[in-house]
């Protein structure tokens, strides 16, 4: 097994922080790491390097999300469309449907 397969480098894992933190743009974190872009997206499209993202972003939003869950229920229960659809994709209620007339429709699955 190759070394890229085998484990991340450091350059690889400093970019699994910043890209975490979603602070900096794709540039500035190439600009950070001296490498150059094309690097940066080989390894975001490989599943170790994308998983590590995730793994590390969950880690990072640990302690905000209930915060987080909070504010959007309160921006769905005002009547933000977006705040709603968001709130019924994570309750796994929301179904997507076309019509002719209208590019959205909102819908509950059933309850039970």
């Amino acid at each position: 097994m190759s070394k890229k397969t085998k484990e991340l480098t450091t350059k690889q894992l400093k970019a699994i922080e910043l890209l975490s933190l979603g602070q900096l743009t794709l540039t500035d974190i190439t600009k950070e790491l001296g490498i150059t872009r094309d690097t940066l997206w080989r390894w975001r499209k490989q599943p170790k390097f994308r998983q590590a993202v995730a793994n590390r972003t969950r880690e990072l939003l640990a302690d905000a999300l209930p915060e987080i869950f909070l504010r959007l229920k309160e921006r769905a229960i005002e009547g933000d469309p977006r705040h709603i659809k968001l709130l019924l994709e994570h309750l796994d209620k929301y179904e997507d449907s076309t019509e002719e007339e209208s590019d959205l429709t909102f819908t509950w699955k059933e309850v039970q």
